[in-house]
């Protein structure tokens, strides 16, 4: 027999059909994909209401409790890597989120550490390009897409990215979580060759 689920996806319902070997009890493949889909229908919902909540005081939050953001990061991160690991190229998806993680705990790393920008730490290193709008405000293009994996180029240059990490972890001499992370981040790097 088939059983009807409704799968709620960003404002779309879908509906999922879940085949039954025969009608006397299901299989356990099917009964994982029945509590998946109930799972992800309330984290959905859970979402929504987070999302609204955050737009009204995200501002507030923000100046009071920075430490939200990195957790957001963290669920995105999470989200991220679940929809990645269930797609079919899994194994190239790790590669882009151990590369993306290296650089933003590089920017976040080298911005604590040294009270200045993402755009300093482009300027400084050498390994990255600024380019400065006409009205003086410096952007870093190419490095902005290595700090998101859906910006990741589909050929990253790793040693650039190994490089970057090394000089941060040279420049910087602060010994706080950070650091610990980076230097996590950049020996797993190196295992990726």
């Amino acid at each position: 027999f088939v059983q009807p689920k409704v799968l709620e996806l960003e404002e779309e319902q879908l509906l999922m059909l879940i085949a039954y070997p025969d009608s006397n009890g299901e299989t356990m493949q099917n009964a994982v994909a029945i509590s998946l889909v109930e799972t992800l229908n309330q984290n959905r919902s859970r979402l929504h209401i987070l999302e609204e909540t955050l737009n009204d005081y995200i501002p507030q939050l923000v100046e009071k409790r920075p430490e939200v953001i990195d957790i957001l990061h963290g669920v995105d991160s999470i989200f991220t890597q679940l929809s990645h690991s269930l797609s079919p190229n899994g194994g190239d998806v790790d590669r882009q989120l151990s590369i993306v993680n290296t650089m933003n705990l590089c920017v976040d790393y080298w911005c604590q550490s040294t009270h200045s920008s993402k755009s300093e730490l482009a300027r400084k290193s050498a390994l990255w390009k600024v380019y400065t709008n006409e009205d003086g405000w410096d952007r870093t293009q190419t490095m902005d897409r290595y700090l998101n994996i859906e910006t990741l180029p589909r050929h990253p240059r790793l040693k650039q990215v190994k490089r970057t990490a090394n000089f941060v972890l040279t420049y910087c001499h602060q010994h706080n979580e950070l650091r610990q992370k980076l230097e996590c981040a950049l020996a797993e790097l190196y295992q990726l060759n």
